[in-house]
């Protein structure tokens, strides 16, 4: 019964340890990764903050894992341009790439040919 009640133990704190890694944010919020910068989601970080309490390595590499990730910040607060803009300029600057290839391949057919 002790070693049963030890094992038990030892799994959920074990459990509680690998969650605290991967980051409070990373966890509730995946859909917030890849954000640069905005508000600091005050929920997130009062969670890392009792990571650090509780285990104060894996909730620094929580508070750590979610600044990278940036789902520390709430959505739609970033000082710069939104996601869709983003992808426009990405499409524009693609489209002008892809025009320019194209021509000089045309050209480089044109100039083997000859």
């Amino acid at each position: 019964m002790v070693k049963k009640l030890g094992f038990t133990l030892r799994v959920f704190i074990c459990s509680v340890l690998m969650l605290q890694l991967m980051g409070c944010g990373t966890i509730l919020y995946p859909e917030r990764k890849g954000q640069k910068s905005g508000k600091i989601d005050v929920g997130v970080a009062i969670l890392d903050g009792i990571g650090v309490l509780v285990f104060i390595i894996p909730g620094v590499i929580a508070y750590g894992v979610d600044f990278y990730n940036g789902t520390i910040y709430l959505p739609g607060t970033s000082g710069g341009r939104s996601t869709e803009q983003d992808i426009k300029a990405t499409v524009q600057s693609a489209g002008q790439v892809l025009k320019s290839a194209g021509r000089n391949a045309a050209d480089s057919i044109r100039h083997a040919v000859q």
